[in-house]
């Protein structure tokens, strides 16, 4: 879809696939929707799948590697001419893992999947993905040791699919009151730590939807106790059902 000023599209790109060091002139919002991909520019090395989202500023040169398996996007370009405030004071790529903007870049994929019904709700649905992709993060300053290996200990555990993992094992296991480290996590991460576990199995759960596995292995896969409450986390999550999202990364 396209107007004098916005642009929202799916794109494709092969296994394997590099660019090289380039550079557009338009703004843009990429919400990725399958496979990975490693981006470099300056001062950011990315590493990116399924759920992530990147905002880049026209000029900013940057390189990409894919994965080795096809990788579909999202893409919203935006004219600087007449981009938001936010847009004309930012000159660096911002990547958001998930979260509300993962949410807003996933209603213009559907918008547009559905554009038939009228391109509005797309529009709608891009403008505020590009809103939600500059929402400031919470501020960086030195997390203490025993919350990166709070971290480490939640990653390992939702890759081994565990189903029954509480905040009061984490806090447990980084040796704090569960209250100390909702608190703490909240102020690094901008979230709860229960927010979290969901949208990391959201994200492994995103990761294989896109093939033809059955949505409950799925769900055991990523932790969820069963194929219900991974549909429920995921529509939480996402505003979307992992049907619909399979849609959406599939290219049906």
């Amino acid at each position: 879809m396209r107007s004098p000023i916005l642009r929202i599209e799916f794109l494709h790109y092969a296994a394997g696939m590099r660019q090289r060091c380039h550079a557009h002139d338009t703004h843009s919002v990429t919400l990725v929707l399958r496979g990975r991909l490693r981006e470099v520019a300056a001062g950011v090395d990315e590493c990116a799948g399924p759920l992530s989202v990147v905002a880049k500023p026209a000029g900013v040169r940057h390189a990409d590697h894919y994965g080795d398996e096809p990788v579909r996007t999202l893409r919203i370009t935006l004219d600087p001419d007449t981009a938001v405030a936010a847009w004309r004071a930012s000159r660096r790529i911002q990547w958001r893992d998930g979260g509300p903007a993962a949410r807003a870049a996933l209603g213009a994929a559907q918008a547009l999947r559905q554009s038939r019904r009228g391109p509005d709700a797309a529009w709608e649905a891009a403008l505020a993905a590009c809103d939600a992709v500059h929402e400031p993060a919470p501020p960086p300053s030195p997390a203490p040791a025993w919350l990166a290996r709070a971290i480490t200990l939640v990653r390992e555990r939702v890759a081994d699919g565990d189903t029954v993992l509480r905040v009061r094992d984490v806090a447990s296991a980084a040796g704090v009151h569960p209250v100390h480290l909702a608190r703490v996590f909240r102020a690094h991460h901008g979230c709860t730590v229960s927010a979290w576990l969901r949208r990391l199995r959201t994200h492994r759960a995103a990761a294989r939807l896109a093939d033809a596995a059955r949505l409950a292995d799925v769900a055991t896969d990523a932790g969820f106790a069963d194929q219900s409450h991974m549909n429920r986390a995921f529509r939480a999550e996402t505003g979307l059902r992992p049907r619909e999202f399979r849609a959406l990364a599939a290219g049906w």
